[in-house]
């Protein structure tokens, strides 16, 4: 039984073979992503990366995401210096830590610093400078870091009262509590209303029966809402939309390949 050769009308340029068929949009953009310079996971990333943020600015274009936070100019101004200047102390710190680090860092392991036996003094001194500078700055850093990493946490505890309508990410774990509070709430005054229901029942008074029945159902349309209310700075729907874009190109590219593998088997 003779074999039939495949007939190739179309090229894949991406590839660089042939094919039935020329290849749809979303094989080429795989393609292209794949050729970029550094690993694929690194592009998705930042495709994801630009969609939140391109995301979160159309909201803050629309209003949707407002600050809780009431603040003069000046004070706007203080908040933004101390998120951007190292105070002077953790300067010092930084500079009484660092060169120590460097020294023992050459000292305990020469030989990741290029250094051995044979090394001349001025290869020492100048490996060890580097040393003492890496580590120094990466003190800066540290030190920098956490400094940063206190203000916005005195930023989150400064707002007097939240909103579960207008949620910030920084403060998700207020967000739960004031959700569960106001849940709290809702389903204490519905178990009120409900034993107000009862009584009526229990002593045949049916007057006031129509009115408890639409206190009941709002405060249950209350409770369904608040149940609803995300405590994240995004819809459940927007991420799992982002989510399905970000994987549908890593998915139809994992089925290709092992419907390729299959078929030159």
């Amino acid at each position: 039984m003779s074999e039939h050769p495949i007939r190739e009308d179309s090229t894949d340029e991406s590839k660089g073979v042939t094919g039935p068929y020329p290849p749809s949009w979303l094989d080429r953009l795989i393609a292209w992503i794949r050729n970029l310079p550094g690993p694929s996971w690194l592009a998705y990333l930042a495709i994801f990366l630009a969609s939140v943020f391109f995301n979160t600015g159309m909201y803050w274009l629309d209003g949707s995401l407002r600050p809780i936070l009431k603040l003069s100019d000046a004070e706007y101004s203080s908040i933004a210096y101390q998120l951007t200047t190292l105070p002077r102390r953790l300067g010092f710190l930084a500079l009484l830590v660092g060169p120590p680090f460097g020294i023992m860092s050459v000292v305990a392991n020469p030989t990741s610093w290029d250094l051995s036996g044979s090394s001349s003094m001025f290869m020492i001194v100048y490996r060890g400078a580097i040393a003492v500078s890496i580590l120094t700055f990466s003190a800066v850093f540290f030190l920098h870091t956490i400094h940063q990493l206190r203000v916005v946490d005195r930023l989150q505890r400064m707002p007097s009262k939240i909103s579960l309508f207008h949620p910030l990410l920084g403060m998700h774990e207020r967000l739960v509590a004031e959700k569960a509070r106001a849940l709290r709430a809702a389903n204490e005054r519905i178990e009120l209303i409900i034993d107000r229901l009862h009584g009526q029942v229990d002593s045949g008074t049916s007057e006031a029966t129509d009115l408890v029945n639409k206190n009941l159902a709002s405060l249950l349309l209350e409770a369904e809402t608040l149940s609803k209310k995300s405590t994240w700075p995004w819809r459940p729907e927007t991420l799992r939309g982002f989510l399905g874009a970000i994987t549908l190109p890593v998915v139809v590219w994992l089925i290709t390949t092992a419907l390729d593998r299959m078929i030159l088997r």
